[in-house]
């Protein structure tokens, strides 16, 4: 039986300047080597992969974020979103000489920063209980709606009354997360270059924000967080993480790379 000859794709984690160190001890997705890819003064971070698509699997994705921590340590690149994969050396080369200029300005923008990551969350057991007892007009709406569940003949007014109780919740809810946006952006504003608001992932989240921030200035932002922290209720909870490649202050728009 003959054996099938497999091509390999190649799958790109990040671009960065182009160096003469191509061959590097760093594993990535399925344990592939990582390797560099030069085209002209700018190159990619790339491995083989036999498969067209890669699965979000927590391994893989765990795998992409080592690659790009290894080199965020070291250096400034500009991570790409998990899964690309092109076909051949040949067009990641023609990727970056269309790009060159564009991949250039961008690391010279991004050049010696680091993304930040910060999160605020109420630890509380149920949020809508904490807000009905932090605010009497949500309680007596609440309440008022309560005592006539037991009406059959008021379902529909019922329904309606549910989603104005629901409304005054939502907005309530969004007037605290900005409030506190306000406060936690003033105290870290010295020290970051730019901050990005980012969607909360669910209820308890009050505010995530994507900071950048230049790598001498991170002792600083450790310690305004920290004050910061003094500034908020002892129902909340700040998470702090990073460094990290600055994924959302990448806005490339690359010239599509043929697969």
């Amino acid at each position: 039986m003959k054996k099938r000859n497999l091509r390999s794709a190649k799958y790109i984690y990040a671009l960065k300047a182009a160096t003469d160190k191509k061959q590097l001890s760093l594993t990535g997705i399925n344990k592939a080597s990582v390797y560099i890819v030069n085209g002209g003064k700018v190159a990619a971070v790339v491995s083989d992969i036999l498969s067209p698509k890669v699965r979000p699997e927590r391994r893989n994705l765990a795998a992409h974020r080592e690659v790009l921590k290894y080199f965020t340590e070291k250096e400034t690149v500009l991570p790409m979103r998990f899964g690309v994969i092109t076909s051949s050396t040949q067009l990641i080369q023609q990727l970056l000489g269309s790009n060159e200029d564009l991949i250039i300005t961008a690391l010279s923008e991004l050049g010696g920063k680091v993304e930040m990551g910060l999160r605020v969350k109420w630890k509380v057991g149920n949020i809508y209980e904490y807000f009905v007892n932090h605010y009497p007009q949500l309680r007596e709406a609440r309440d008022k709606l309560l005592s006539k569940q037991q009406s059959n003949n008021a379902k529909l007014k019922n329904r309606d009354e549910k989603i104005a109780v629901g409304s005054l919740y939502e907005k309530l809810l969004n007037q605290e997360r900005d409030a506190h946006q306000k406060v936690i952006e003033t105290m870290l504003q010295p020290c970051c270059r730019k901050i990005k608001k980012l969607q909360p992932s669910n209820e308890f989240e009050i505010v995530n924000l994507a900071c950048l921030v230049d790598r001498a200035n991170l002792e600083e932002l450790e310690q305004n967080i920290n004050d910061t922290a003094t500034q908020l209720s002892n129902d909340c909870h700040i998470d702090f993480s990073g460094p990290w490649a600055p994924h959302n202050f990448v806005d490339l728009d690359l010239k599509v790379l043929a697969s």
